[in-house]
């Protein structure tokens, strides 16, 4: 009985990551068609890896644009930096936020976690990330939000990683 049961949840992982694909190439794919976003490079230069994208957050689009517009095969590879609070919330946002995104939670409450969010932003692995340096979606009008520790904390933390 074991042996089935084994199996079945192999089976499991299987479709769950094969759905998560798809979802993927969907959410892409209606992000193109709506937004008609794109990507632009300026030079030869390929994209070296760890890296991390930045950008303001204005909406909860912003992320999926950044996504989007990257290399097929870096988006794999590039992790979100998110709230776990809003990730958490749903069955489906889970899936979406953690199978689809593969995104690096972070709880907002201002509880220390076990690994430190710092340990677990996986560069060291090759891992690129999306991070919002404000911390939160910009709702108000002014231009830009007063800026987290969390990218002082990680460029502190991996020096190394830093270009020229």
């Amino acid at each position: 009985m074991t042996g089935f049961f084994s199996r079945n949840g192999r089976m499991m992982l299987i479709v769950r990551r094969l759905a998560a694909d798809f979802v993927a190439a969907l959410i892409s794919f209606f992000a193109r068609l709506v937004t008609a976003v794109r990507g632009v490079r300026h030079g030869d230069e390929a994209f070296t890896k760890p890296c991390v994208f930045y950008a303001n957050h204005a909406s909860h689009c912003d992320f999926i644009l950044i996504w989007t517009v990257l290399p097929p095969g870096m988006r794999s590879e590039t992790r979100p930096v998110a709230g776990a609070d809003y990730w958490q919330a749903s069955r489906l946002r889970r899936f979406i936020g953690i199978d689809v995104f593969k995104s690096l939670l972070i709880p907002r409450n201002g509880e220390r976690t076990d690994p430190d969010p710092i340990d677990a932003m996986a560069l060291d692995q090759g891992d690129c990330l999306i991070f919002f340096p404000e911390g939160t979606r910009n709702t108000g009008k002014e231009r830009l939000l007063p800026l987290k520790i969390g990218i002082f904390r990680l460029a502190e933390a991996r020096p190394d990683s830093k270009r020229p």
